[in-house]
This record gives C-alpha cells, sequence and structure tokens, in this order.
C-alpha cells in the first residue's frame, strides 16, 4: 500500500508543477509509468476523485491567483498598462510574479476605432505573505 501512495503523490506533485500547462490524465498516467485504466482507479480510492475532476479544481483554484487588469483605450495604450504593471503596481504591492503564463484578451468590447476599448490583460501571481 505504501507504494500506492507514493504513486499518488508524485502525481500529484506532477500535477502542481504543471497546471499552467496542458497537462492531462495521460499525461498524468505516463509519469507514473502505470496504464491509464488502472492508476485512475487507484488515484479515485485514495484521494476520493478522478484525475480529470482533480486537475480541473486545481486549475479553478489556481486561476483565482490571475490578477485582471483592464485597459481602456487602444492597442498602443495597453503598453502604458504593462508597463505600469510592472514597473510601478508590482514592485509597490505584496505580490510577486508567478510561474505562468501572462496574456491579454481583446473580446467583443474592443475595437480598432473606438477609443473606449477595453481589453484586459491577465498575469501570474502570487501573495509574498502567504510565504
Amino acid at each position: 500500500m505504501n507504494k500506492h501512495i507514493e504513486m499518488v503523490f508524485a502525481a500529484i506533485t506532477y500535477i502542481e508543477r504543471n497546471l499552467a500547462d496542458s497537462a492531462d490524465v495521460q499525461d498524468v498516467c505516463a509519469q507514473i509509468k502505470m496504464s491509464s485504466w488502472q492508476f485512475q482507479r487507484l488515484f479515485r480510492a485514495l484521494v476520493g476523485d478522478s484525475i480529470g475532476s482533480y486537475l480541473r479544481g486545481r486549475r479553478l483554484t489556481k486561476a483565482r491567483d490571475l490578477c485582471c487588469l483592464e485597459n481602456v483605450g487602444l492597442a498602443d495604450a495597453s503598453l502604458a498598462t504593462i508597463n505600469y504593471i510592472y514597473g510601478i503596481w508590482l514592485p509597490n504591492s505584496e505580490y510577486q510574479r508567478a510561474p505562468g503564463v501572462d496574456f491579454e484578451v481583446f473580446d467583443q468590447r474592443y475595437s480598432l476605432s473606438n477609443p473606449q476599448s477595453v481589453s484586459s490583460y491577465y498575469l501570474s501571481i502570487e501573495n509574498l505573505k502567504a510565504e
């Protein structure tokens, strides 16, 4: 039984290290070197959840650590927003960059010709006080 617990801990460690990547059930099972069918049964028996559900839950929890800042204005203004984030806000806040991907979203609120367009900038952060 101890070997099984170690395998599940190794899987959870792999999941935690790869939350920002596109790791899926097959990737987790490949790391453990056990068939998907076998390891999913073992994982559910010890954790009480499927690997896929555990992955989704952890990603949703981690997504709460994404900071979203909105930029109002044309694309040129987004450079000022990015400079503010990294040059002023982040160094003077209780947060630091966390491993992960930063990205900008141009959704239906954005138009090339509208100076009131809105774009959203997401960055991965972590609270310094939580350490």
